[in-house]
């Protein structure tokens, strides 16, 4: 948190603009509009914690579930994407005494939820608003190709791992045990063979 204030503070020394600041109108608009946005970061908050209570069955109290979510928000913000929030709430949501094979399913439901929302919505945010939301205004044609080839590159793994999870999670996890089987006999993954084939099970069941 210390580093995080201290870059902040290092970019509002270097990069402050004073014409640019006394150009803002502090009205009673802008003040509203300050308030919304912070409304509406409440509102994520509260929705996400409703979600975590959700998946999970309502084992901890409201004030926990707040606790948790401050934790996740804080790990997402401070770790990269492939090892932050879900991983990070994973271990702590098992420390507090629910099984792994418990936690595992409600965070992949939470990921769910998040990776279906880009897969489904982005193409409909491009039809409405066209391929320029990808790319800054002034970009050249050859950083518009390398832009628009590393999206969709990204996009495409993104909605082939959530048809993967929809697949073995929510339309098909009878198949899940099969599929779990499979992978434990790979040589990298057999030293977690029974953690694997028990949330192959967990999924079934879930």
């Amino acid at each position: 948190m210390l580093l995080g204030l201290c870059g902040a503070f290092y970019l509002i020394y270097t990069k402050f603009d004073r014409k640019q600041f006394d150009a803002i109108e502090w009205n009673g608009r802008a003040w509203a509009l300050i308030l919304l946005a912070f409304g509406l970061l409440v509102l994520r908050h509260f929705s996400y914690t409703m979600r975590l209570r959700a998946v999970t069955g309502a084992v901890f109290s409201w004030k926990k579930y707040l606790e948790l979510m401050v934790i996740w928000e804080f790990s997402t913000t401070i770790t990269p994407t492939s090892k932050g929030g879900p991983f990070v709430t994973m271990f702590t949501l098992n420390r507090e005494g629910i099984p792994a094979v418990k936690v595992i399913p409600a965070i992949l439901y939470t990921i769910i939820l998040d990776s279906g929302f880009f897969v489904l919505f982005l193409p409909l945010f491009l039809t409405v608003y066209g391929m320029g939301i990808l790319f800054p205004p002034g970009s050249g044609e050859r950083d518009m190709m390398l832009a628009g080839g590393a999206f969709w590159t990204t996009f495409t793994l993104m909605a082939s791992y959530w048809a993967t999870l929809m697949l073995l999670v929510v339309i098909r996890p009878d198949i899940s045990p099969k599929v779990m089987g499979w992978l434990a006999r790979l040589p990298f993954l057999r030293r977690w063979k029974d953690k694997i084939l028990e949330v192959g099970s967990e999924f079934a069941l879930s």
